[in-house]
């Protein structure tokens, strides 16, 4: 079968000599044959030779555009471009970057971890999602880099609905935890969607599975010398029908598959229990269930809880697991008899009950070392903290937003837009740390939220505006108005070490 790998890095003569861009890659002539058990080393490709993040050069900006060299910058996503914005609200720098195919998932999962790139997926045909690519931004200069398309030229027209649906599926962008490798799904080496990784050092970008059916990522180890990924065909809006799940050294390519997840719709790493255990769990028709640890070398399982659940998270600081089991799902489970969360820890054999409620929604939030609990009715929100405190928000009721404390956590703020079945609380509103109201900044519905790295002030995306507003004062500061922001997008910084 012969390799199509067709347009990548299409501007390499053009721009080889800005140093960031290098020679055309030099194409494979046929696919390793593997076998279902035999690890396969896929084939290595040139790639654009990445500056390293620790040695970007100091760029100037784009005149005019009032941006400040250091950064951070605060990214908002329109319709066809990114804004950016400094930190105190001033400059502005409007980069036209055609159609994101996913600006909700890439903002947040194509930044490089204190970097000043961004990846990000664009589409030429929104309607077809025909002409999708894969490039990187750079702060400050807001310069443009065309990486690779996402189908060889043979294929984008033509290839079928899953193929599309896994390379365009949310989180099929993903740096590793140190900035070397970002892995990303393409369909440029044979009908189906693989993963592929950049190395940044070693200028290379080379397809990681092999195999026949569509592949994705889950996570990368906590080292970042090892990518787990998952294998799958049936592919729709809703997901992949997963069949196994692998992993592979970066370095080296030599895939192992973990265990068969023959009856999973989806398989979500959820966390990691020490250096070489996951925490992961599926899904099926009814929902999530199963939780449970898996050893990295081995792919043995140990089962932490089977049954359904609504929603999962994970405190990677005390290696503790917390998820919701509201009232529907305990009806055909005779296990419990009520409703509540669940949480079990390194070293502890069971887990236990928590507390008692109709929960539907927990996250971790890193900054108030707490589970953020939610329910979207009348139950309000409650944190608790892994000294075993709660701290109760009655009047805060969450669905589509959870609570989002400051970097210092001595403050949360609650944003809703006030749509959907389980309408949140419209507006934003700040408490402490003890749940006292402090402030009140609108009533409108809020989209979107983003703290000052020093926790001072707010930016937040209110009805086609972006405002900026300090802490105590009365007055916001439009920052911006348009007409295309995109409300399902967050608003994220670049080039912060947050």
């Amino acid at each position: 079968m012969t390799l199509h790998l067709v347009g990548v890095l299409t501007m390499a003569l053009l721009l080889g000599g800005c140093g960031v861009f290098g020679p055309r890659p030099v194409v494979p002539t046929r696919v390793p044959t593997r076998s279902p058990n035999t690890p396969t080393v896929a084939p290595t490709h040139t790639a654009v030779p990445l500056v390293q993040p620790t040695a970007l050069p100091v760029l100037s900006t784009p005149p005019n555009s009032g941006l400040s060299v250091q950064g951070p910058w605060l990214l908002a996503a329109g319709e066809k471009e990114v804004t950016v914005y400094n930190a105190d609200s001033s400059g502005k720098l409007v980069v036209p970057i055609g159609s994101l195919l996913d600006g909700r998932s890439d903002l947040q999962s194509g930044r490089m971890p204190g970097g000043a790139w961004l990846a990000l997926r664009t589409v030429k045909n929104v309607e077809t999602r025909t002409g999708m690519e894969l490039i990187l931004f750079h702060l400050p200069d807001g310069q443009i880099h065309p990486l690779t398309p996402l189908f060889a030229q043979d294929q984008d027209s033509s290839t079928t609905n899953p193929v599309k649906e896994a390379v365009a599926a949310p989180g099929a962008l993903l740096w590793s935890p140190e900035s070397r490798y970002l892995a990303f799904v393409a369909a440029l080496d044979g009908p189906n969607a693989d993963v592929y990784l950049l190395d940044s050092q070693t200028n290379s970008l080379r397809r990681l599975s092999a195999g026949p059916k569509q592949a994705y990522p889950l996570a990368w180890t906590p080292d970042g010398n090892q990518l787990i990924y998952a294998e799958g065909s049936g592919c729709s809006g809703s997901g992949c029908q997963v069949d196994s799940v692998w992993i592979a050294l970066a370095d080296s390519g030599q895939p192992r598959k973990l265990y068969n997840a023959a009856e999973s719709r989806d398989e979500t790493v959820l966390g990691f229990w020490g250096w070489r255990q996951m925490i992961v769990y599926s899904e099926d028709a009814v929902g999530k269930y199963n939780i449970r640890r898996i050893d990295l070398d081995t792919g043995e399982e140990f089962s932490l809880y089977f049954g359904h659940f609504s929603s999962a998270a994970f405190d990677p600081t005390s290696l503790t697991a917390a998820w919701t089991v509201p009232g529907d799902l305990i009806l055909n489970d005779f296990s419990r008899n009520a409703a509540g969360l669940d949480m079990i820890s390194a070293g502890v054999p069971n887990f236990q009950f928590i507390r008692r409620g109709d929960w539907r929604h927990v996250v971790w939030l890193a900054e108030t070392r707490s589970f953020a609990l939610g329910s979207g009715q009348m139950e309000g929100t409650v944190l608790i903290h892994a000294d075993g405190r709660s701290v109760s928000y009655p009047d805060e009721n969450w669905w589509i937003h959870p609570p989002q404390p400051s970097p210092d956590g001595k403050l949360l703020a609650f944003i809703g837009g006030g749509s959907g079945i389980m309408k949140e609380t419209t507006g934003l509103r700040v408490y402490d740390a003890s749940g006292h109201h402090i402030q009140t900044f609108t009533m409108a519905p809020v989209e979107a939220l983003a703290w000052t790295a020093d926790g001072k002030a707010l930016f937040f995306l209110s009805e086609d505006q972006i405002f900026f507003q300090p802490i105590g004062s009365r007055r916001a500061i439009i920052v911006d108005r348009q007409s295309d922001f995109d409300t399902t997008a967050p608003l994220v910084w670049l080039a912060d070490s947050r």
